[in-house]
């Protein structure tokens, strides 16, 4: 088929498709502007899209909980870069769907499942140039996912070992000031800890000692006991 006719065909197939007619099929097409809570931009989506893209979203926030404006915006940068490759995924199965619709009387077989295989030969070749494309931007979505998630990787290992060290230092200042009979108050030394976390933070540490002593004996009692005087 030569440009020309093709061009002309691509027209007057689309002219055969004008999107929904009804008004409950428009109400359902119907594009909703939305201003993100996070990122300020204003994204333009169907209803369904937009409920589809909250599950997800939310879906990343709950699983990586991040802290601070940082760590929130590179888990939108994941959430938002995920959902574009299950998109560009979608795109592929689009384009060939399209190209089995366009040129599936160019192959004949007899059995469905040859002819199939057959035509998705031919829509590869055919359309070549925008798999191609689509392809490109998967994997730069890819990389741009992964680098993400490495940084947020990063920011919370630093986050959370500065929290472990501030916690044994507000553990060791709460068991000196019982020694001295002050009263322990985490915000009088710059801690950011409840009271009743370091608490637990260091009965937890305490049994913890206590369980890695006992493990040596079987968690015999008896001899636990011995061993420990008591």
């Amino acid at each position: 088929m030569s440009s020309n006719l093709k061009t002309i065909t691509n027209r007057e197939n689309a002219t055969h498709s004008t999107g929904p007619r009804t008004p409950a099929g428009k109400q359902r097409s119907r594009f909703n502007a939305t201003r993100h809570g996070l990122t300020g931009q204003v994204n333009v989506r169907t209803e369904e899209e937009r409920q589809a893209r909250i599950l997800h979203c939310d879906s990343f926030f709950e699983d990586l909980k991040p802290q601070g404006a940082v760590e929130k915006h590179l888990v939108q940068t994941m959430a938002d870069k995920q959902w574009q490759i299950h998109k560009a995924d979608a795109l592929l199965d689009s384009v060939y769907a399209l190209g089995h619709d366009e040129l599936a009387d160019q192959i004949v077989a007899e059995h469905a499942e040859i002819h199939a295989a057959l035509v998705a030969g031919l829509v590869t070749i055919d359309k070549g140039r925008q798999l191609d494309l689509i392809g490109r931007y998967s994997s730069r979505l890819q990389r741009d996912y992964r680098l993400a998630l490495k940084d947020l990787q990063t920011l919370q290992d630093q986050r959370k070992q500065r929290e472990k060290d501030e916690m044994e230092e507000a553990a060791l200042v709460r068991k000196f000031c019982e020694m001295k009979g002050e009263r322990f108050n985490p915000v009088e030394f710059g801690f950011v800890s409840q009271p009743e976390q370091v608490d637990r933070h260091i009965r937890r540490r305490e049994y913890v000692t206590s369980a890695g002593v006992a493990s040596k004996f079987g968690f015999d009692r008896k001899k636990y006991s011995a061993a420990v005087g008591g």
